[in-house]
């Protein structure tokens, strides 16, 4: 079996430990000499100066609006262009939170439950192969219960390259698997979902289910969410890419995210790397609701503070009760605890990471500080232990100064 070297399963281990970090040491901070602000900035430039990281963005936000963001070194190495809260890159599967919001604004709009059977509403049915009695609901893909997991052909399969990819010093797990994905092609979404799930499917296989009966065991799953954003779709009677676009980030004033290049401003975007900074091909997903989403930390910081504020009940984007129906915490298991397509950590935290070829992200709010963080970077280093240890400084430079800067 071919490793995929970016998967998002993988970054999910690493933030537990970072996140676990970034939060315990909040409450042993000091106060500063001087201005937060000018102390954040200060460490987070020294930082850069000393990491492998390409360039990063970080954004601290409360419910009055952003109160920090600011980028440091590069969003292209080559070109000496700097990494600043504007710079574009894909969000890994931060992407999935907005597959959450989709479909507690369709229960808002009395179009969807939770209990919906998933296939009352697909054009091809979805069966658990052993336990082909027992139906899949709304919730289980929202909690990654379902019993669909991750196999080979989603890995393989996923990503379709936009550029020529050309071997050179890369690792050669990164080689075998460019080679691979290169030979990939763009095609619907729910044609790649009924290959993969539905008997006599190019890709389907018994083992594309796991062992256990649908909404008893978490398994977090791609194609389990990018399954309950093709419910969202139909049931919206539009692509998912424009129902997001017009519910979620244009109302967000989210100018500069989307599903597509052609949506973005290319003079804003960032060139992704390997681990030893060789450039990485332009890239995109067939099952871009779980991972694609083309975004910054501006437009981030904007989206988690408007979740924030929600979730203390000061707007009402959402409804109060469907906003704390996705925030809490849905099914518990032995290291995660699942909401409706977002994390809740077992201090509390909400929020989700995200992590794909070139890029690692984390975005997340602290309820009782009312602080939210958000981080991006160019490059992806989930199996690199001097890369994880950078995260980790950056992550302590925020949690000591963050929830201590007031607008």
């Amino acid at each position: 079996m071919m490793r995929n070297p970016f998967s998002r399963n993988t970054a999910l281990a690493l933030c537990a430990a970072l996140l676990l970090v970034l939060f315990a040491s909040q409450a042993r901070a000091q106060a500063p000499t001087q201005n937060y602000r000018d102390s954040l900035q200060l460490r987070l430039s020294e930082i850069s100066q000393q990491t492998n990281l390409p360039g990063f963005a970080v954004g601290i936000v409360n419910p009055e609006g952003i109160v920090y963001e600011d980028g440091f070194g590069y969003a292209n190495l080559e070109k000496k262009t700097k990494f600043t809260p504007q710079t574009i890159e894909n969000i890994g599967s931060v992407s999935k939170t907005l597959i959450g919001v989709s479909i507690m604004q369709l229960v808002d709009a009395g179009k969807l439950t939770l209990e919906t059977k998933i296939n009352d509403i697909l054009p091809f049915k979805v069966v658990h192969p052993r336990f082909p009695h027992q139906e899949i609901t709304v919730w289980q893909l929202a909690t990654h219960t379902a019993g669909i997991v991750d196999g080979d052909q989603y890995n393989q399969q996923c990503y379709v390259l936009l550029e020529d990819f050309v071997a050179g010093g890369q690792r050669k797990d990164e080689k075998q698997y460019f080679r691979r994905i290169k030979k990939n092609v763009e095609r619907p979404m729910r044609d790649f979902l009924a290959d993969y799930l539905v008997p006599k499917g190019k890709h389907y296989k018994k083992k594309n289910f796991n062992k256990y009966a649908p909404g008893t065991h978490y398994a977090y799953t791609n194609i389990g969410a990018t399954l309950a954003a093709l419910v969202v779709e139909i049931v919206a009677q539009e692509p998912y890419s424009d129902y997001t676009k017009k519910h979620i980030l244009e109302p967000l004033k989210m100018h500069n995210s989307g599903w597509k290049l052609s949506e973005i401003d290319k003079g804003k975007e960032a060139m992704l790397y390997f681990k030893d900074h060789l450039p990485m091909p332009k890239y995109t997903l067939i099952t871009y609701p779980d991972g694609g989403l083309l975004s910054n930390c501006h437009d981030m910081s904007l989206y988690l503070q408007k979740m924030m504020n929600c979730h203390a009940g000061l707007n009402s984007f959402l409804q109060p009760s469907s906003v704390s129906e996705m925030m809490k915490t849905q099914f518990k298991a032995e290291r995660e605890q699942s909401g409706i397509f977002w994390d809740v950590a077992r201090n509390g935290r909400i929020g989700h990471t995200g992590g794909d070829p070139g890029i690692f992200t984390i975005m997340q709010f602290d309820p009782e500080t009312k602080t939210g963080y958000v981080f991006l970077t160019n490059i992806a280093g989930f199996d690199d232990q001097e890369m994880l240890i950078d995260f980790r400084k950056i992550w302590k430079a925020m949690a000591k100064y963050g929830a201590k800067i007031k607008g």
